[in-house]
């Protein structure tokens, strides 16, 4: 992250794409089917929007906004 703030110009936007562990699929995934998804690699994380905004103040970062943005499962009516 500290490089990031290195290169990222003042008023710069940096985004990311990270599965949310809020989605209940990405919870799913990731804690008691992790074991029966070959795609999901080892050292994957899901995060929380808040960890990662409370991270990003801690690093220096001001004005930050977390948005969440989630793509779903196609059956998901």
């Amino acid at each position: 992250m500290n490089v990031i703030k290195q290169i990222l110009s003042p008023g710069g936007k940096l985004a990311f794409a990270e599965p949310n562990m809020l989605n209940p699929q990405i919870f799913a995934e990731r804690t008691f089917l992790r074991n029966h998804n070959k795609y999901v690699s080892p050292d994957e994380i899901a995060v929380e929007r808040w960890k990662i905004n409370k991270l990003m103040i801690k690093l220096g970062f001001i004005n930050v906004q977390v948005i969440p943005f989630d793509l779903l499962h196609p059956l998901v009516p």
